[in-house]
């Protein structure tokens, strides 16, 4: 496993360095602001790939009247160091904007004050006082989401003295010309999600959202291929972390053992993956477009069956979880969107600014993909480490939950997943990450080519995996 020798304490372990406060009129700096470090009961800090920003909070202990003295008034800037299990340190900036439930710490202790104090990044303060009301004409979807971002996302004067985030932006295909009607610079964002295509072998799942080094405007197969490196090996996976498993082990509290158990999934829950009526109505499986043009007096509808683009999802060889009779006939496409046509087909004049919008690829193939990773979403509890952020793939071992002799591997849950959401949760000396993962369905083809061959079970292929 990667970092080894720094994994002498116990699973899940980490230290607080520093919790500095500074109003923003105080130059950033190591000795700029009051150090909160000793008054920090707990924090956390939220990401997900559902929303376009970092939310964090943190409960304070205090006794000595910073709220008052510094004053604390949602203005101010926060630093956060901290280091984790496996000895990574960073140092993270955010925007104080609030400050919540005030009272005393407890009913015996009149002296102590217990607050909450919330903070986000600089970009979502900025983004939050504008508002888009503009028009774009004849660019890309991708080249939009660059121009609105360092419009409106970019603290261009440089008040707070926190670095700006940069973001990575998913090419799209086809010209747009599009206005935005008065929206906030999140949703404008949004907006332009639910309308950008990826080509034909995309997925068109497009998301916006921000973890905690970076902006992301692109699908889930563009992060798959981003952190390919880290898990498509077994050296990978073992380099970065990344390699999980639900069976737990003996408990060893020797630096190995240790290892292992950083490694062990907690908690888990499989969610609800089917509700066929919901299925149904929603579209699950099977959805249409029906088209009007107005100016011919015409409709054309586009059929769109799930089952014949499923090899679109770059998380594995996935299968339906219904029979294929079932769904022919008990699954009808009852879900149809409703389009205006306002482009040109070929030899019309009327609307020549006007290029295909992809309509039908958009509305059909990315609502469809996502309502599948939303169906198959595995809650758990995961041993906290700074490098794991949404977006990231991971391997799970999963063991399947049955009496038998020896563990027996849960073929069709095991495999790979992407992170979709974390809450990093700090308390004391132990940092947790509560997390959504998902591959958007059951494995079809069970594979763990990259382990060795020879392990007799999986908790033999684990520990071989890990410590070596």
């Amino acid at each position: 496993m990667g970092n080894k020798t720094a994994s002498a304490t116990e699973s899940g372990f980490y230290e607080l360095i520093s919790f500095r406060i500074r109003p923003q009129s105080v130059a950033p700096g190591s000795a700029s602001g009051v150090e909160m470090k000793q008054l920090v009961g707990d924090w956390q800090l939220s990401e997900s790939m559902d929303t376009p920003n970092v939310m964090g909070s943190a409960t304070i202990l205090d006794a000595e009247g910073i709220i008052r003295k510094l004053p604390i008034i949602g203005e101010e800037i926060i630093t956060i160091k901290y280091t984790d299990f496996y000895g990574e340190t960073a140092t993270k900036e955010f925007f104080c904007f609030g400050l919540r439930a005030l009272s005393p710490a407890t009913d015996a202790s009149d002296n102590v004050l217990s607050y909450k104090l919330d903070f986000t990044t600089v970009e979502n303060v900025v983004a939050s006082r504008k508002e888009v009301a503009k028009a774009y004409r004849n660019v890309t979807i991708s080249e939009m989401v660059k121009a609105l971002y360092n419009e409106y996302f970019i603290d261009s004067s440089n008040i707070t003295g926190i670095p700006n985030k940069p973001i990575e932006v998913e090419d799209t295909i086809g010209n747009h010309t599009l206005i935005i009607p008065k929206l906030s610079p999140h949703d404008a964002m949004l907006f332009l999600a639910r309308r950008a295509y990826g080509g034909e072998n995309s997925t068109s799942n497009y998301k916006f959202f921000e973890t905690r080094d970076s902006y992301f405007f692109c699908t889930p197969e563009y992060l798959h291929k981003k952190y390919e490196e880290q898990h498509m090996t077994k050296k990978g996976l073992e380099d970065n972390n990344l390699m999980f498993y639900t069976n737990k082990v003996t408990d060893d509290n020797t630096p190995d053992g240790q290892l292992v158990a950083q490694q062990t999934v907690s908690n888990i829950s499989y969610g609800s993956p089917t509700n066929t009526i919901d299925e149904v109505k929603a579209g699950t499986f099977k959805r249409s477009i029906l088209e009007i043009d107005i100016l011919n007096r015409t409709t054309s509808r586009l059929s769109y069956d799930y089952r014949d683009h499923l090899d679109k999802n770059p998380l594995g060889k996935l299968k339906i979880n219904h029979s294929a009779s079932f769904i022919n006939d008990n699954m009808p496409s009852i879900r149809e969107d409703y389009v205006i046509k306002d482009y040109n087909t070929p030899g019309q004049i009327e609307r020549d600014n006007r290029y295909y919008p992809f309509y039908t690829e958009v509305l059909n193939n990315g609502r469809v993909f996502n309502s599948h990773m939303s169906k198959y979403t595995i809650n758990c509890i995961l041993s906290g480490r700074i490098k794991l952020v949404p977006g990231m793939v991971i391997f799970v071992m999963v063991t399947r939950n049955e009496v038998g002799k020896n563990p027996v591997t849960d073929k069709e849950r095991d495999g790979y997943y992407m992170i979709t959401d974390i809450v990093n949760q700090h308390m004391e000396d132990n940092y947790t990450q509560s997390v959504l993962m998902t591959k958007g369905g059951l494995t079809k083809d069970f594979d763990r080519s990259f382990l060795p061959s020879t392990a007799d079970s999986i908790v033999d292929q684990l520990i071989d995996g890990v410590i070596g």
